[in-house]
């Protein structure tokens, strides 16, 4: 597995959620904010990480 496989996983781990993410916003709706930030501003930075990479590779 490529470290692109690796960040791609990552990320399509961090997108498919969003059940949960439903459920922790009906309970507690400032934490869910505050996930929701954290996770785009992680998935944020693998894009451009796969990104970069996929330039690389052309």
């Amino acid at each position: 597995m490529s470290i692109f496989d690796e960040k791609l996983a990552i990320f399509l781990e961090k997108v498919m959620i969003p059940s949960e993410r439903l459920l922790l916003e009906a309970k507690c709706p400032e934490a869910a904010f505050d996930l929701r930030t954290q996770i785009d501003l992680h998935i944020k930075l693998l894009l451009q990480e796969l990104l970069e990479e996929i330039l690389e590779q052309q």
